[in-house]
């Protein structure tokens, strides 16, 4: 990942199932990207990280990206969706289409990294709202993905990462609060989605997706009165039908 390069992090649309080929355009940082300092035993980054926007692009959309202006054809709209980096190295440019292949995160990953990935989802659903909180939440991803075990520390371990401007006080305290949340992870429940879009050439992508929204009890006891109602107005008219 180098200037070009980046992560996205957000509810997205992806259907369900199995291994699936698509195409993806990152189009850009939703934030103005922060620099960041990282490294493990293997790997290392310095440079801007956050979150990323893109379209999954259907098989005509992609061509026509690829013509251009010339293609004149009927499109149907593209699917936004947002990700983050899986990887330390590679590269990925913006407003190029990706062949990708979509893969379940547990399959990816492996089941315990892709519980933990979304844990962190889980704890922090509105934690990315500028370009300091998008890195860390982005290194808090990578700290997952390449420290060994479950448990998890930006400042201690094989992987480290801190902002790259030691003044940059706003980046300081985003990592200190998602550090907070990382050193207590397994007291979160893992209720997001992750996915896994994979490319051989070109930088992996993780998509942590929102849970269906489960009603609050005041809800329910609002539904079970209105069947109730709906219950007495059918015996009701089937009272008077029979009078």
């Amino acid at each position: 990942m180098r200037a070009r390069t980046g992560a996205l992090c957000a509810a997205l649309w992806l259907a369900g199932g199995s291994a699936q080929a698509i195409t993806v355009n990152i189009t850009r940082f939703p934030f103005p990207p922060t620099s960041v300092s990282v490294q493990s035993d293997d790997a290392s980054f310095t440079g801007p990280a956050g979150q990323f926007e893109g379209l999954i692009l259907d098989a005509g959309t992609s061509l026509a990206m690829r013509m251009g202006a010339r293609a004149q054809v009927v499109l149907a709209p593209p699917t936004s969706f947002a990700a983050y980096c899986a990887e330390l190295t590679q590269q990925l440019a913006f407003g190029t289409p990706y062949e990708y292949t979509r893969l379940e995160g547990a399959v990816h990953f492996g089941a315990a990294k892709a519980d933990d990935l979304s844990r962190l989802f889980s704890a922090a659903p509105v934690f990315v709202i500028d370009g300091s909180t998008s890195a860390a939440f982005q290194s808090a991803l990578w700290e997952i993905l390449y420290e060994p075990g479950s448990t998890y520390d930006l400042t201690s371990g094989e992987f480290i990462g801190e902002p790259l401007n030691a003044a940059d006080l706003a980046g300081a305290a985003a990592f200190a609060q998602i550090n907070t949340v990382l050193t207590n992870l397994s007291s979160f429940a893992p209720q997001y989605h992750i996915e896994a879009l994979t490319n051989g050439q070109v930088q992996d992508l993780i998509i942590g997706t929102a849970p269906v929204a489960v009603p609050e009890p005041q809800t329910w006891t609002l539904l079970l009165l209105g069947l109730a109602g709906l219950g007495w107005i059918a015996r009701r008219k089937r009272r008077l039908s029979g009078t």
